[in-house]
């Protein structure tokens, strides 16, 4: 049983130093890998030591750009639609950020995991929140702190005002360039939201995910 849970522990921490966490990520998220071992699994993993410097840790950050409100809105919907279909929150934040990183396949990811790992912390502390636009429906994330102003921070009816459409976009540096499937995870429903393909997909992804990690794990344990 002792060791059923260490190579679940284990085989979390090099999911997330696959994705690119860092250290003190991966110690947060799994609190029985101590900080040690944290660095020598991304060091094995990554192939180079860990980056130094802080981590994120303005949420203001988050929202300083409609293509950063907009990519972080689609990390925090994904992430609201799985989170009650999981066992653990950390295996969400997992799955919430691979179904970004595959929705948004050759596109500019402004969202490392360390910085998702910021918003979703944000948003169980209520710093920020997601907020739905009367005017679309869309989902966005909002700084608390802020009045809401929807005419202004919702992306979708940002990039429609600015663009003509959803579906394809070249209007400038702020302005969200995605696909029309990656806003559409934005106009999900809100009740429901683990029954929606959009959502059983970022599942499927956390599965291929965790295979690999298990194998990697039960190297690392011998």
């Amino acid at each position: 049983m002792i060791r059923a849970q260490r190579l679940e522990d284990l085989a979390r921490a090099v999911e997330l130093a696959k994705l690119g966490a860092r250290p003190p990520v991966i110690r947060d998220l799994c609190r029985s890998v101590p900080s040690t071992e944290s660095i020598r699994i991304y060091t094995e993993v990554v192939g180079v030591k860990p980056p130094q410097g802080q981590l994120p840790s303005r949420h203001e950050s988050l929202m300083e750009t409609q293509k950063l409100r907009w990519q972080g809105s689609v990390i925090a919907v994904a992430y609201s639609g799985v989170k009650d279909t999981l066992e653990r929150y950390q295996d969400a934040y997992v799955s919430a950020y691979r179904y970004y990183q595959e929705i948004l396949t050759g596109e500019e990811l402004l969202y490392s995991f360390d910085r998702a790992w910021m918003l979703l912390r944000q948003l169980s502390i209520k710093n920020i929140s997601m907020v739905i636009c009367s005017s679309c429906d869309a989902q966005y994330i909002h700084n608390n702190q802020d009045i809401i102003n929807h005419d202004r921070n919702c992306p979708v009816c940002v990039a429609v005002r600015r663009n003509g459409s959803c579906a394809r976009f070249n209007a400038g540096a702020n302005a969200p360039t995605a696909s029309a499937s990656a806003f559409a995870c934005l106009l999900q429903p809100r009740e429901g939201l683990n029954k929606c393909e959009l959502c059983r997909e970022a599942a499927k992804l956390d599965e291929r995910g965790k295979a690999e990690s298990r194998t990697c794990a039960a190297r690392i344990v011998r």
